[in-house]
């Protein structure tokens, strides 16, 4: 057993005596047995984040008393600004004590510290520091923006997980045979043959991200008019929806409007809500349905291989195509794996194939379970309405064989979804993404149930409920975020909603909600412990937020990613 946690032990336990408290009491009110505690107070187990902070509040003590006292290591005294030196060890063991210390309440001056030694801890990013006036000024110039901000003004970056991703060894061996020919690339082919092998889709036209995608195949598949069903929109798909004068209906469940509910599958599509849409409008005025996966507007929410089936077969009732937005899908195959009966013993790459098999189309942002910096597609199985798309791929994308890809980002991603179908790696990410919301209900912090696959989705209208809607709560909560730790993240909310196109009035959906999206294979769990303890801080001084913001810039459409705020003057 390191000293240092020696040490940690002894104080735990003098504490205790102090008190006069016996240890079975004591036990009782942290919430563990009183063997977990009597091994804590023994040095024979090191306890994590949350009991530190529990026995802090407990006791009624702070970091800043139990970092006053003496370290030793390996018999040698040491005081708490030689903390730093600790990432020059070979087991780090301690290490996680060390930041739960250094994590209780977070305040001003102690947040510093804590970045500092997560700098020289193997993160995999810089650490950059700051102080709450530096955020505060740089907040302010990018007219509380959170885009707008410079990415080194950013100390935990969480605005998206498109893109931001770490690829693979194999992934950058694979860019090294980049075929960068004009027309028939060998690249292109490698990709044509990955994605008809996991997806099932013999026709494929390759764009520079999602949004490209959706642009190219609702230029061929939507008029003037139409209207699209589908289970939450997400805003780059409402957004081209909306921009060709049709018409974006939400069919989502019920359910997933209250944050609290558990279900393993809060994404899904409302069957009668959906069958209900294309009974009363001609066929003729509903070019196609939107299934998304995961669902990322209702809070990163998976929906289920049943759900998948049964939209299909109203869509094939009804002779109305099934669109397949996949930005995630094999996280959504993840959560079939694990939460739905039948198909646990199943492999994920079997899972996925299952479930385009009741696709007719897809489009994709490869930036996110395609794990590359740039890239997507569309793909189809009816070559007729490849050969309408491929016209607007060549407009708006470049050449059918390349449409907006190099030939090296062709064959990175061509491995990143091979490597991203596997369970391990699916598991990995997935479980970090868990790690915070367990932290967040320790500390009571309310967000959209169950954890999603990419993101945690805080609840904004709990934890600010006195705020008025026209004051945009999530992105006031954001703002908090940003200026407690400097961590970035995004609203999903009333100013993502837009304006209503015919009304112009601003739309006020049911959730408020604060993405905190997880890049993949880049930050540490140390990170996330940070995020967690930032989250709390705010909730605890949540009453003292009484004010929001109000928009004094934004475009007609899309206007999240540009909008210009001022904070409301009360």
């Amino acid at each position: 057993m390191r000293n240092l946690n020696a040490e940690f032990s002894r104080t735990l336990s003098l504490l205790r005596q102090e008190r006069g408290v016996s240890q079975r009491t004591a036990a009782g009110a942290l919430g563990i047995s009183q063997a977990l505690l009597s091994h804590y107070e023994n040095g024979i187990r090191e306890p994590g984040l949350a009991f530190v902070v529990r026995a802090c509040d407990y006791y009624g003590v702070s970091a800043d008393f139990l970092l006053g006292r003496t370290l030793t290591r390996d018999g040698t005294t040491i005081a708490p600004e030689e903390l730093y030196d600790l990432s020059d060890e070979k087991d780090n063991s301690m290490r996680g004590s060390v930041l739960a210390l250094l994590s209780k309440k977070l305040l001003v001056n102690s947040v510093g510290m804590l970045f500092d030694l997560l700098g020289k801890t193997g993160s995999r990013e810089a650490i950059r520091t700051s102080t709450r006036a530096e955020r505060e000024a740089w907040i302010r110039e990018a007219r509380y923006n959170l885009f707008k901000l410079r990415s080194d003004q950013v100390t935990i970056d969480l605005l998206t997980d498109s893109g931001t991703g770490s690829m693979s060894d194999r992934q950058w061996a694979a860019m090294m045979t980049g075929d960068e020919s004009y027309a028939g690339a060998s690249s292109y082919f490698r990709l044509k043959e990955t994605i008809e092998s996991i997806f099932g889709m013999p026709y494929f036209l390759p764009t520079h991200q999602g949004r490209a995608a959706e642009n190219v195949i609702f230029s061929a598949l939507l008029k003037a008019g139409d209207i699209v069903p589908g289970n939450s929109h997400f805003d780059t798909t409402k957004g081209h929806i909306e921009f060709r004068h049709c018409h974006a209906v939400d069919c989502t469940i019920d359910d997933a409007a209250d944050t609290q509910k558990e279900l393993p599958f809060k994404g899904e599509m409302d069957i009668a809500k959906l069958e209900k849409i294309l009974r009363e409008n001609p066929r003729e005025k509903v070019p196609c349905v939107v299934l998304t996966i995961t669902n990322n507007t209702a809070g990163g929410q998976p929906v289920s291989m049943r759900n998948i089936r049964e939209t299909a077969e109203v869509c094939r009732r009804y002779g109305v195509p099934l669109l397949l937005d996949s930005a995630r899908f094999a996280e959504n195959a993840y959560f079939i794996k694990t939460r739905e009966e039948g198909y646990a013993d199943k492999t994920i790459k079997e899972i996925v194939r299952e479930i385009y098999t009741y696709a007719d189309i897809m489009t994709i942002s490869a930036k996110k379970d395609g794990v590359v910096n740039m890239g997507g597609f569309v793909a189809m199985r009816s070559e007729e309405l490849y050969r309408q798309a491929m016209t607007f791929s060549i407009m708006f994308e470049g050449y059918v064989t390349y449409g907006g890809m190099s030939g090296r980002d062709m064959d990175a991603l061509a491995v990143g979804l091979d490597e991203n179908t596997e369970f391990a790696q699916l598991d990995a990410r997935i479980r970090q993404v868990k790690l915070l919301g367990d932290l967040l209900d320790e500390y009571g912090v309310p967000y959209q149930r169950p954890a999603g696959g990419h993101a945690i989705f805080i609840d904004a209208k709990k934890i600010l409920p006195n705020l008025p809607k026209e004051e945009f709560i999530a992105q006031t909560l954001g703002i908090e975020l940003y200026l407690e730790a400097g961590i970035r993240g995004v609203e999903i909310g009333s100013i993502l909603a837009d304006r209503d196109p015919e009304t112009h009035e601003n739309r006020y959906p049911k959730l408020e909600l604060l993405r905190l999206a997880i890049p993949r294979r880049v930050y540490t769990d140390n990170h996330i412990r940070v995020i967690a303890a930032a989250c709390r801080n705010i909730y605890e001084r949540r009453e003292s937020i009484t004010s929001g913001y109000k928009i004094t810039f934004e475009t007609p459409i899309l206007r999240h990613f540009t909008v210009e705020l001022e904070p409301v003057k009360k």
